[in-house]
């Protein structure tokens, strides 16, 4: 019976039967794995805190008629500072589920593991808003994945006369000549700043990613055209960040009443 230990963030922590857990854990040497926890869930089990969703923990595995079974765990970091937050948990589970859609496409790609690390500390400690790092994250996994943009010029003519738009259906920017879609919301005009920033997310070191400020409207903009952008590329309406727009409307329902 082989026995290894890895390293790895525990994307999605699934609850079976009385007190177990199926994990996918991403790891850098191995990519995606999928791993059994049995009894994870007793109150007193050494395995409950090191297998928690978005915990940083070393695995002891071995497997049993080719499945991955967790024989210790060693909790390495639980960053409390997603789960004390509803903002920055609903990101990160957002963020999850869309890497874990990518990382079923290709679960050994070696980018995603510091990709998805220095994008939980930005969640946490960043000096943009989640929201933010959540938007800048998903229009940067595009790329990772083979969904990059063009941005450089039009990707219809190669015309780089200003002013630009990004257009959903070309996959990149489009000059006048070459719009289609304005007016049915299927293209974006680029206004000062906004295409600086998608080139910069676009090229910014990882490490570097989340360091910049832009102004609000810029921001406020530049998140609707990267939701709409993921959304194309994965043909999957991702809908966990809706659960912001609620909670955010909350107080205003219980204010009208009063």
């Amino acid at each position: 019976m082989a026995v290894e230990v890895v390293r790895g963030f525990v994307l999605r922590a699934v609850p079976v039967g009385d007190s177990d857990r199926i994990l996918d854990i991403l790891t850098r040497e191995r990519g995606l794995i999928t791993a059994s926890a049995r009894g994870a869930r007793r109150t007193r089990s050494r395995m409950l805190a090191g297998t928690q969703e978005f915990a940083l923990s070393d695995f002891t595995l071995f497997s049993n008629r080719s499945r991955l079974i967790v024989n210790e765990v060693e909790l390495v970091e639980s960053f409390i500072g997603l789960q004390s937050d509803l903002t920055k948990l609903v990101c990160a589970a957002h963020l999850s589920e869309l890497f874990l859609d990518c990382l079923r496409h290709e679960p050994e790609q070696p980018l995603l593991y510091p990709f998805w690390a220095y994008t939980v500390n930005a969640l946490i400690n960043g000096q943009i808003e989640p929201l933010l790092v959540t938007h800048v994250c998903g229009f940067r996994l595009m790329q990772i994945m083979g969904y990059e943009p063009l941005l450089e010029s039009c990707s219809v003519c190669g015309s780089s006369e200003e002013p630009l738009w990004f257009s959903y259906s070309e996959c990149g920017v489009v000059c006048r000549r070459h719009l289609t879609g304005a007016s049915t919301g299927s293209a974006v005009k680029l206004n000062d700043g906004l295409l600086p920033l998608l080139r910069y997310v676009m090229s910014a070191p990882i490490e570097r990613l989340y360091s910049f400020t832009v102004p609000e409207s810029t921001a406020k903009v530049y998140m609707e055209l990267s939701r709409r952008f993921v959304q194309d590329r994965m043909e999957k309406a991702y809908t966990r960040l809706d659960l912001l727009d609620v909670s955010m409307r909350l107080p205003e329902a219980k204010n009208s009443k009063t």
